[in-house]
């Protein structure tokens, strides 16, 4: 027989049992619309965290260890240089440097600005992505120098202009007159306290008790491009000894004043135990050279015995939502996957049933001339038939699914101004995603799971004997 012949017998067979062909394919269509919907939610999930560690930049590179106040047996109680060498030697760090903050009052011309500083070794400032837009950054040869964040110089105000004042004590609010700062041209005086004696080379220290703080004598180095975190708009950064000499400054003055002052900090613990707070840096911050690294990186830490609990990064906050949502988008897929099948099984069901009702044809068939091969042909192409239909069906049950999901959601599906058989790009932050492999796949997975399942029942329709057949009522 003629593939032509073969084919055109399939199709009649499968419209003369209509309700029965109806139902089957519906089976598989089901089937293949759990497993498409299921896979594409996964997708566009996937991108969207792809899109958030992108959209993080040098952050999601960069990871920050805390002082842990009460180290468990075998963990780090102190971070210290030799804590930043260590981590400096892991392979896929690019640079590690303490992080220490104080509080600077700055005066330039006539404008005064409380101002965050961030101390850290010169060369990490541009390893750490902040880009200079006014001036330039840090380098080793810096001493007095500070480059200020994008919005550093919103937080000035004018002394003599109590209105600004009040402002500045609520926060700068909307219509304020904006300050005319000049934080790279004009000397900066700096203090650790509100009140300003006279000018004096860097380095200055307290004149004694109840005296005025000698200002250190800063420059302007430049001025941070904006950025989509605090650090690069509101805090200024120094290069890391300075601060720490400030800092030193300033607990020699709250010793002098009777306030502690010596670093003698104390901490108290959820029970109401007061503990000593241990000597070290309170911060360290590292940059990993590509994100693949990141969990390596961070597995070298807590073996050289640093709490995890202790060390943040947010690309592995994002990589651990991921792996929360893949156990979920695994479970719902292996569910369609057992529609499927069950279809399948609906498959073979219609094909044993077909076998028992055309026994006589099939018995004709032998007679007239009909090979074992042409017969086997007929109800794997039949069975196939039925999975291709219910497969094609199912992706486009599957388009219209996505398509609402998406709608429903409130979440852009197509971009803006494209026609609707436009292909959607990626990064549109959908909640469901198709991509034409995933079409390919479902498609060739529903066919397979036709052919399959009409193989046993073709078997059986090639053993059956002409003669018997025959006599079949």
């Amino acid at each position: 027989m003629r593939i032509s012949d073969i084919f055109s017998m399939a199709i009649r067979n499968m419209f003369k049992r209509k309700l029965r062909t109806f139902l089957t394919i519906t089976g598989v269509i089901i089937g293949a619309t759990a497993i498409v919907v299921m896979m594409s939610l996964g997708i566009a999930v996937n991108m969207n965290f792809d899109e958030q560690i992108e959209a993080m930049g040098h952050r999601a590179l960069r990871f920050d260890i805390y002082q842990n106040w009460q180290p468990q047996p075998g963990e780090i109680a102190t971070l210290n240089d030799d804590i930043v060498n260590r981590i400096n030697a892991i392979p896929g760090v690019v640079v590690a440097t303490p992080i220490v903050h104080t509080q600077l009052t700055i005066l330039s011309g006539r404008y005064l600005g409380n101002i965050s500083i961030t101390g850290m070794k010169p060369e990490a400032l541009e390893a750490f992505g902040f880009a200079v837009q006014q001036g330039r950054g840090l380098d080793n040869s810096d001493e007095w120098q500070i480059v200020f964040g994008s919005n550093v110089s919103q937080q000035f105000r004018d002394p003599r202009n109590q209105n600004m004042n009040n402002m500045l004590m609520m926060g700068r609010m909307p219509g304020a007159p904006e300050t005319n700062v000049d934080l790279l041209s004009l000397p900066l005086r700096a203090s650790y306290r509100w009140d300003f004696g006279q000018p004096a080379p860097p380095g200055g220290t307290p004149t004694g008790q109840g005296g005025a703080i000698r200002p250190y004598i800063v420059d302007g180095r430049g001025i941070l491009a904006v950025g989509d975190d605090w650090e690069t708009q509101s805090s200024s950064f120094m290069p890391l000894a300075q601060v720490q000499r400030i800092i030193e400054d300033r607990e020699r003055w709250e010793e002098s004043q009777g306030w502690g002052g010596g670093g003698g900090s104390f901490m108290m613990d959820q029970d109401g135990n007061v503990f000593s707070q241990p000597e070290g840096y309170t911060q360290i911050r590292g940059l990993v050279d590509h994100p693949n690294n990141i969990q390596s990186v961070i597995a070298a830490l807590l073996d050289m015995g640093l709490a995890e609990s202790h060390i943040w990064n947010e690309a592995s906050l994002v990589n651990s939502q991921r792996e929360t949502s893949a156990m979920l988008r695994m479970l719902l897929t292996v569910i369609g996957v057992v529609v499927l099948i069950v279809a399948a099984i609906g498959i073979m069901n219609t094909m044993v049933m077909s076998i028992y009702e055309r026994t006589k044809e099939i018995g004709v068939m032998k007679v007239i001339g009909a090979s074992v091969r042409d017969i086997r042909r007929l109800f794997l192409l039949e069975a196939s038939l039925i999975g291709a239909v219910g497969g094609i069906l199912g992706l486009g049950l599957s388009w219209l699914v996505s398509y609402g999901l998406n709608n429903i959601t409130n979440v852009t599906f197509f971009q803006t101004q494209q026609m609707w058989w436009m292909p959607v790009q990626e990064g549109s932050g959908l909640v469901s995603f198709i991509p034409m492999w995933l079409y390919i796949l479902a498609f060739g997975f529903s066919a397979i799971i036709g052919l399959t399942s009409g193989f046993l029942p073709a078997l059986r329709a090639t053993r059956i004997s002409a003669l018997a057949a025959i006599r079949t009522e």
